[in-house]
């Protein structure tokens, strides 16, 4: 099985989890004398069943991430999986900063004028540096979860 295959079949179980878990509520507590839509102990034991399989498939994803070869500047997947989160928390933290800078909205000459301090164009330059270096990373990323084979 590829490496994308069971990062998606991950993704259904999480929605599967996250579907059993409504239906468990919707008929964890029903008015006296009604009788529930589905048994809850069933949909219990389902649930327990779903999560010893994300288990094995979040294990396996993880050996896959830590031992396949990605490249020179980024020895392991894991490594390069760690490069892209770091990059989406600083561009979200430079978008912020960027933001936080806004225009300016005075209405009357008396009020109090803020002056931005920070060059916005270069820090919108280093964003789109960033964003592009983060695309390339990810498209690299998805190419190999599609050529690595992993066992569960």
């Amino acid at each position: 099985m590829k490496l994308a295959a069971l990062i998606l079949e991950k993704s259904d179980i999480e929605n599967k989890v996250s579907q059993l878990v409504t239906r468990i509520n919707s008929c964890a507590r029903i008015q006296e004398g009604d009788t529930a839509p589905e048994e809850p102990a069933e949909l219990l034991e389902e649930l327990n069943t779903v999560y010893k399989r994300l288990e094995l498939v979040n294990n396996a994803i993880t050996r896959a991430n830590h031992s396949a070869k990605f490249s020179d500047n980024q020895p392991y997947l894991i490594n390069a999986l760690v490069a892209r989160d770091v990059l989406a928390k600083k561009i979200g933290q430079l978008n912020s900063i960027v933001n936080s800078c806004g225009t300016q909205q005075r209405f009357a000459r008396n009020e109090i004028k803020f002056v931005t301090n920070i060059d916005v164009v270069s820090l919108r330059a280093e964003i789109d540096k960033l964003t592009k270096e983060k695309r390339d990373l990810n498209a690299k990323i998805q190419e190999l979860n599609w050529i690595v084979d992993v066992t569960l």
